[in-house]
C-alpha cells in the first residue's frame, strides 16, 4: 500500500519541491493526488526521489495530469511498445543534443503542459538540470517592460530547433534515417504570446524558447533581436533558478507553461539514460471530428500502430493532415466536469472540432470560440478546400457553429485543422 506520510519540501526559494512518502508504483489515493496536483501548481517543478517504477507505472502517473503526447519525428527514440516514452540515451557515441535554455516543443501549435523525466542511468559527475521560474522572470520586470511584452507575440519555428544552429539534433535524427530538413519542411511557424496567463494559477509568466523563436512579430529585425537577447539573459538570473543534481530513479515533473530548463551537457562522454514523457495541455472542450474525411485524407487514428500502417501503405495523419473517423459516428461535444453532453450535427466534409481516438489519445486544442457560421465556413475552406455545402448550427448556438478557433497539434506532431 501507499505510504500515507506524504511530505512536500521546497528545494529552493525560486521553485521546486521534493515529494517524499509516496510510491508511484502504486495507485495514488485521492488525497495524495490532490496534494501533488496543488504542489505542481505551487512549485512548478516536483522531485520524486527513489522511484523504481516501470514505464507503464510512469505513464499511469503522468496521465493523472493529462493525456500523453506522441511525436512522429521522435518515434525512433522511443521504447518499443511505448511511443509516448522517449529514451534519452547519451554516451561517447551519442552526445547530448541540446545545451541551452528552452521550454519543450514550443514550435508546435499546442506545446505540452508538462514533462516528466525518470533517471535510469546517471553519471557520477555532471548532468545536472537547471530550472528557471518564468513567473518570477515576469514579475521582476518593470511595469513598462511588462506592458510592452504583454502586447507582443513571438514566432516559433520547429525547423529552427532542428536546423543547422543545432547540429547535434540534426545528427541524432540522421542516424535514425530522418532527414530533418525534409521532415520539417512542411511545418509552419506558430505564434505564442511573450507573456502567457497560466490556466490553473491565473499568474502571468514569460514564454520564450531560444531554440524555436525566430523573431517577434511586428518589430524590425534589430528591435526583435535586442528584446530577445534581453529576455534570454534575463531568464538566466540566478535568483530565478533551481539546479537539480540527479540521483538514480529520481522522477521529475515540471510545468512547461511557467518554467524553462537547461540540461547541462558537462557529463559527456559519460553515460546518461533518461525516460521522458510529454503531457498534453488539457482542453476546455473535448470535441469530435464532424465530417467524413476525403478519401485522400484517411489515415490512422493515434494508437493504431505505425508498423501496421506502414505495412498497409496508408497515409498517416501527418501525411494526410487529418485523422480518420468512421462514417456515421455520432459527433458530440463533451464538457469536462459538466454532466451535460451536447450533441450537434454537421454535414459531411465539414470540420467543426477535433477527433479523440477510442483509446483516449488526445488531439489538443486552444480554448473554444464561437464563430459565425459563414466565418466557420471560410475557415474550413481555407484549410481543406471549398465545398458547396452550408454548415448547420448546432443546438443552442443560434446562428453560430462551435469551432475551435486555433486548433493546436495532433499528438503525432504537426498542426491540423484551420490555422
Amino acid at each position: 500500500m501507499e505510504n500515507k506520510a506524504l511530505r512536500i519540501e521546497p528545494v529552493s526559494p525560486a521553485l521546486g519541491a521534493r515529494i517524499s512518502g509516496v510510491d508511484l508504483s502504486q495507485e495514488l489515493e485521492e488525497e495524495s493526488w490532490k496534494a501533488i496536483e496543488k504542489a505542481f501548481h505551487d512549485y512548478s517543478v516536483l522531485i520524486f526521489p527513489a522511484q523504481e517504477i516501470t514505464v507503464a507505472q510512469m505513464k499511469r502517473f503522468c496521465r493523472r495530469f493529462g493525456e500523453l503526447m506522441v511525436h512522429e519525428h521522435l518515434l525512433p527514440f522511443t521504447l518499443e511498445g511505448h511511443p509516448e516514452c522517449m529514451r534519452l540515451h547519451n554516451d561517447q557515441q551519442r552526445p547530448p543534443g541540446l545545451n541551452s535554455w528552452h521550454t519543450d516543443n514550443s514550435g508546435w501549435r499546442r506545446p505540452p503542459l508538462g514533462t516528466t523525466l525518470h533517471a535510469i542511468i546517471t553519471p557520477e559527475l555532471g548532468g545536472d538540470t537547471l530550472f528557471s521560474n518564468m513567473y518570477q522572470a515576469y514579475e521582476a520586470l518593470s511595469p513598462p517592460m511588462q506592458e510592452l511584452f504583454e502586447r507582443l507575440c513571438a514566432v516559433h519555428d520547429a525547423r529552427k530547433a532542428f536546423g543547422p544552429e543545432y547540429p547535434n539534433l540534426q545528427r541524432s535524427l540522421s542516424k535514425h534515417g530522418i532527414d530533418a530538413n525534409k521532415h520539417f519542411a512542411h511545418y509552419e511557424p506558430v505564434e505564442h504570446p511573450l507573456v502567457r496567463t497560466h490556466p490553473a494559477t491565473g499568474k502571468k509568466a514569460l514564454y520564450v524558447s531560444a531554440p524555436y523563436v525566430t523573431h517577434i512579430r511586428g518589430l524590425s529585425r534589430a528591435e526583435s533581436q535586442a528584446l530577445l537577447d534581453f529576455l534570454y539573459r534575463h531568464i538566466e538570473t540566478s535568483e530565478f533558478v533551481y539546479r537539480h543534481r540527479w540521483s538514480k530513479h529520481d522522477l521529475l515533473l515540471w510545468d512547461n507553461r511557467c518554467t524553462q530548463h537547461l540540461a547541462v551537457a558537462d557529463y559527456y562522454p559519460r553515460e546518461r539514460l533518461m525516460y521522458r514523457m510529454n503531457i498534453a495541455e488539457r482542453c476546455a472542450l473535448r470535441g469530435a471530428l464532424l465530417h467524413e474525411p476525403r478519401p485522400e485524407a484517411r489515415g490512422d487514428l493515434p494508437g493504431d500502430g505505425h508498423a501496421a500502417r506502414s505495412a498497409r501503405g496508408s497515409k498517416s495523419p501527418l501525411e494526410s493532415g487529418l485523422p480518420s473517423v468512421a462514417h456515421g459516428v455520432q459527433p458530440r461535444w463533451e464538457v469536462p466536469g459538466d454532466e451535460r453532453m451536447e450533441r450537434c450535427r454537421a454535414p459531411p466534409n465539414r470540420l467543426y472540432g477535433l477527433v479523440f481516438s477510442p483509446d483516449g489519445q488526445t488531439v489538443a486544442l486552444d480554448r473554444p470560440v464561437e464563430l459565425e457560421a459563414a466565418e466557420a465556413h471560410r475557415a474550413v475552406d481555407r484549410r481543406f478546400g471549398s465545398t458547396s455545402q452550408t454548415p448547420e448550427p448546432g443546438p443552442g448556438t443560434g446562428s453560430q457553429v462551435p469551432i475551435f478557433g486555433s486548433i493546436r497539434s495532433h499528438p503525432l506532431g504537426p498542426p491540423i485543422g484551420p490555422p
